[in-house]
């Protein structure tokens, strides 16, 4: 077994000493940074002898915070100050001398201050620092890239300074056509916009790394942020991938398969090994009532490369005229990070809809088996509860838009019996009916047709998915997708739609769980989640937020808190309420208009915080010209939990350490 170590071991303290990364790491850092001429930072840690060889670079002078230090020699050079507040001399980068952690933190804020951000600092040591390495799909030319990242480490550790991050924009085989440094101030938030780096025509990833300071906590090595991508044909977003990989053989779901002759599908894969990985693709339909299984070798990926290809291609002898519920399934026979899937119109490179897939069971090659049994369920009803339900919101008609149940079929969960529940605006259900889906139901299925349909009046409101009553056993998950359309543009774009948290139960009931985890699984459930926001002439940001619960009896009115936080940290608050088993839909401009607050930037992030009540959410970025939409859920994963400790295997499990008698130490990557 590999074991994963605890967050909750010592901290080295600022001054002890620790071992120098080496010449190696500090010449191969300035290089791909493009640093040719350097300053040092010093202190009473430094050790000349620590100093790597860096002869070819330009020396600029060493350089001190202390005035003690000032006008002392360090290997023959003289020390000079440097204020937090500046000036700090003109050079490429910095090389930190030094264990302490005040010294990178004040170099930070120098640099954010004198507009010096693209300084490169290189720490020399690294033993109280936590690395971070993540990777967003990056393009240019026919479909732009626009990536927003949030410094929200002063709410997750307490980290209450400027924080350096460094990205390559790198081609396929990890060529890198880019790089540089932000430096990102607490609360803030960076972009780097594609158009801004004359890379013609391009597809391949951007790698972002961030060394952290750890302080009252070890930080996680993860970050989460989001990408928006542009095109003629429409928008979409997704968030970035990099925690790790998923186990060899491993089924990954959810890509779609559009089924309209104009649309292709494109997956991105990213090998991260040593060796070649060879994926496999099974395309799942169903004509006629006649369910179609074709499983197909895709390209081979080499060795640390990524891949984009067309599976649309890998297909194009099958017909699927007239096919119902069109998906794929995907696996690797080396361990691999979730692919990325792409629609878009056939014959471009301007992307519409993405997502990552999601390392669920999945039929036809692997029964979903981690089901609540009868027993298990009838406790849930007899106090009224369900195992879960998928909310999907429905606005009004003044917002213009639509939304679609998208596939669930076997793909995800192994039912086929649920329930339809329809609820107004108030929370009050109106409408409910037991439906099949399987193979013959639509990849999409508009839901306010199907209210109409039904003779279901209903402004707005909530449509809940729910097991029927009376099955012998439910999976304890079900991941489907929400879609949502501009009545006058002609694409859906999607989200994640989940219904596994046990959201907002006044007892505690899974037993399977941790009570504490995460907040999640707990009679008081509270919420602190963020996502990003544009607004402009060209674009809008809407937001949906959700107050829901799996007990029948929920009546709780939600008041909580809306901060908008600008790109320098600045924030505004708004409180606004939602109604039990409804949700509250904004638009971002008319909210500042509203409330007075400045848009004096493009880009903000937005957070949902409630301390009594666990809020779901979807933000979309939405261009006014053509009506075109991008969608992806917000990110919960800021609240601190308590350290625990867990191995996995392997074949990539992961399981408790010792006797623990809990399980699901990690969430569930949706």
């Amino acid at each position: 077994m590999l074991r994963e170590k605890s967050t909750a071991h010592g901290i080295l303290r600022s001054g002890d000493r620790d071992i120098s990364r080496g010449t190696e790491y500090v010449r191969d850092f300035f290089n791909t940074y493009g640093v040719k001429r350097y300053s040092v930072i010093a202190d009473h840690t430094s050790v000349a002898e620590d100093l790597p060889d860096l002869r070819g670079f330009d020396l600029c002078g060493f350089f001190t915070f202390d005035i003690n230090l000032v006008g002392t020699k360090l290997a023959g050079h003289e020390v000079q100050l440097i204020k937090s507040c500046g000036p700090v001399p003109s050079c490429d980068g910095w090389l930190i001398l030094s264990t302490l952690r005040a010294a990178t933190f004040a170099l930070n804020h120098a640099l954010m201050l004198t507009g010096n951000e693209r300084q490169i600092v290189c720490r020399l040591y690294g033993g109280q620092t936590t690395s971070i390495s993540t990777y967003m799909d990056f393009f240019s030319g026919e479909t732009e890239t626009l990536v927003q990242i949030s410094n929200y480490f002063d709410r997750k550790y307490r980290t209450l300074f400027p924080l350096d991050l460094r990205y390559t924009i790198r081609e396929c085989d990890g060529t890198v056509r880019v790089a540089g440094q932000r430096i990102i101030p607490p609360g803030g938030l960076t972009v780097v916009d594609s158009r801004e780096l004359n890379l013609g025509q391009f597809e391949g990833y951007m790698r972002v790394m961030v060394e952290v300071e750890n302080l009252q906590s070890r930080v996680q090595p993860f970050m989460h942020y989001w990408a928006d991508y542009i095109s003629e044909a429409g928008l979409c977003r997704n968030h970035q991938s990099g925690w790790d990989q998923w186990a060899a053989n491993v089924v990954f779901s959810r890509a779609y398969m559009p089924v309209e002759p104009d649309l292709d599908l494109t997956l991105c894969f990213w090998n991260e090994n040593d060796v070649e990985s060879h994926p496999r693709v099974l395309l799942h339909f169903n004509r006629n009532g006649e369910e179609k299984a074709i499983e197909r070798p895709a390209a081979t990926i080499p060795a640390r490369h990524m891949s984009y290809q067309n599976i649309s291609e890998l297909f194009r002898d099958v017909s699927l005229e007239g096919a119902n519920s069109a998906f794929c399934l995907i696996t690797t026979d080396t361990p691999i990070h979730r692919p990325n899937y792409y629609i878009h119109p056939k014959g471009t490179r301007q992307y519409i809809n993405t997502s990552h897939e999601t390392g669920s069971d999945a039929a036809h090659w692997a029964v979903p088996t981690d089901c609540y049994q009868a027993d298990y369920l009838k406790m849930l009803e007899r106090v009224d509860t369900d195992p879960w339900v998928i909310q999907f919101p429905m606005l009004d008609k003044s917002f213009g838009i639509d939304t679609y149940l998208g596939l669930l079929s076997s793909t995800f969960c192994k039912i086929n019996d649920f329930t339809f529940i329809f609820r107004n605006a108030k929370g009050e259900v109106v409408f409910s009916k037991d439906e099949t889906i399987d193979g013959r139901s639509p990849q999409f299925l508009n839901l306010q047709d199907y209210a109409r349909r039904h003779g279901v009046r209903i402004e707005s409101g909530l449509f809940g998915l729910a097991p029927a009553k009376g099955l012998k056993e439910v999976p304890r998950r079900a991941i489907s997708i929400v879609g949502f359309k501009h009545k006058d543009h002609p694409y859906i774009c999607t989200a994640p739609a989940s219904g596994y948290e046990d959201p907002n139960l006044p007892f505690y009931i899974d037993k399977l769980n941790p009570m504490c985890h995460m907040y999640d699984y707990s009679p008081v459930q509270v919420t602190d989640r963020f996502g990003p926001c544009i607004v402009s002439e060209e674009y809008d940001t809407l937001y949906i937020v959700t107050n829901c619960s799996l007990w029948k009896h929920y009546d709780r009115e939600c008041e909580y808190k809306i901060e908008i936080v600008d790109p320098k940290g600045k924030m505004y608050c708004v409180y606004r309420k939602i109604p039990p088993q409804s949700f509250d839909a904004f638009w971002l401009s008319e909210l500042f208009s509203a409330e007075g607050i400045p848009s004096d930037s493009t880009c903000f992030t937005l957070w949902e915080r409630s301390n009594d009540t666990l809020l779901i959410s979807y933000h979309f970025l939405y261009r006014k010209r053509d009506h075109a939409m991008s969608a992806d859920d917000t990110f919960g994963g800021v609240l601190m939990m308590e350290p625990l400790l867990f191995d996995r295997t392997a074949e990539g499990v992961f399981v408790p350490a010792g006797d623990t008698p809990v399980r699901n130490y990690i969430q569930v990557k949706r």
